[in-house]
């Protein structure tokens, strides 16, 4: 399957770790993450495909809808202010339109955004924030979809 990104995302790959929280054992899980300082978006890129999973780093709100759009997604981590007039709230309610379960994390260095147009069930973290804690957040938030999921009626 062709990798479309857009024009400016970077795709740090993926490598063949396995995780308890994966929905298909032969593929590891897809992150979007949307962030417009280069080396924020770097650092956090790189830390999760260290630990094996698929990510699409992407620097504005535009390129994550459009990504939303074309690309299988399992987690969206947003920045709340982006540059650009798609902000991470818009990018929120586009990964639940694509998806109503998909998971969304937040970062912003405001801490006052953190309760204003959050989508249900989604996590907030101020900045500065540890990648070990946006990963930790991504497990628990796959574990409870999963969960939810084996109990829904068929």
């Amino acid at each position: 399957m062709e990798n479309r990104r857009p024009a400016g995302a970077l795709d740090i790959g993926a490598s063949a770790f396995m995780s308890s929280t994966m929905r298909d054992e032969q593929l590891p899980l897809t992150i979007l993450i949307v962030e417009d300082e280069w080396a924020v978006r770097e650092v956090i890129a790189m830390y999760f495909e260290d630990m094996g999973w698929r990510v699409v780093a992407v620097p504005s709100g535009e390129q994550a809808v459009d990504t939303l759009a074309r690309d299988a997604i399992d987690v969206v981590f947003t920045d709340i202010r982006l540059g650009g007039r798609v902000s991470g709230w818009d990018v929120a309610a586009a990964a639940r339109r694509a998806d109503r379960m998909m998971p969304v994390i937040y970062a912003s260095g405001r801490s006052s955004s953190s309760s204003a147009r959050r989508v249900a069930g989604s996590v907030f973290f101020d900045k500065p924030y540890r990648p070990a804690d946006i990963m930790r957040a991504c497990r628990r938030m796959l574990d409870t979809e999963r969960s939810a999921a084996a109990t829904r009626p068929a």
